[in-house]
């Protein structure tokens, strides 16, 4: 069965974003694909204004005549270069395609192991990149684990002690007890000042002085 994922699936699986997930595929970090179906069989349709305001309609077909199936499926997943990555992210445009000239059978990309279009190169867009389930599952039990340490914390419903504990690193909580220990020797010096005297007896209470009754 043909499985694979498409870059936004990839972002949700993972907790990054379309964008990070992208430049991983340029770095060579994940190994990205694109799905070659052949024939291609299409008819386009478009209509053209002239100068003399006539409506041209203009027909492209492409059709591909095939007298014996290959033994593999009509649909393959093909892996493309980081190179050929940045080509397609860098070029991404409506109404664009980049021209791949290369698909790989495996993630190593072999020259030998691939097939090339010289004088018919494959045209791919951004929404034509995948990532095989093959490749997420060993991307997923390698690079992937290094990523949890970028992703931030997912937010609790309640946020207890444990918690914080557990998810809170040491130096955070350094930097928790070194603000707390300032907070109290600021509070320790203030107490001897002339400035916490004379604040403190303004807001005594006044004495009241008991008066003898007259005899």
């Amino acid at each position: 069965m043909l499985a694979y994922f498409t870059v936004e699936e990839v972002a949700q699986k993972s907790g990054l974003n379309g964008d990070q997930v992208l430049r991983l595929g340029m770095s060579g970090t994940l190994a990205f694909s694109v799905l070659e179906h052949a024939p291609k069989n299409y008819e386009e349709v478009s209509e053209l204004e002239s100068e003399g305001g006539r409506t041209i309609v203009r027909t492209k077909k492409n059709e591909t005549l095939v007298f014996a199936s290959g033994n593999g499926p009509a649909l393959k997943l093909k892996y493309i270069g980081p190179e050929d990555v940045i080509n397609v992210v860098t070029n991404d445009a409506p109404n664009r395609k980049t021209l791949v000239r290369a698909l790989y059978e495996t993630r190593e990309r072999d020259p030998k192991k691939g097939k090339w279009f010289e004088n018919n190169p494959w045209r791919v867009s951004l929404d034509d990149l995948v990532v095989s389930s093959e490749e997420w599952e060993l991307f997923s039990k390698g690079e992937g684990k290094k990523l949890k340490q970028y992703l931030p914390l997912p937010t609790p419903e309640k946020v207890t002690l444990p918690w914080l504990f557990k998810n809170l690193p040491v130096g955070t909580w350094m930097l928790i007890a070194g603000i707390a220990f300032s907070i109290f020797s600021s509070g320790v010096y203030f107490s001897k000042t002339q400035l916490y005297q004379e604040i403190t007896q303004t807001l005594e209470p006044a004495s009241v002085q008991k008066s003898e009754p007259n005899q």
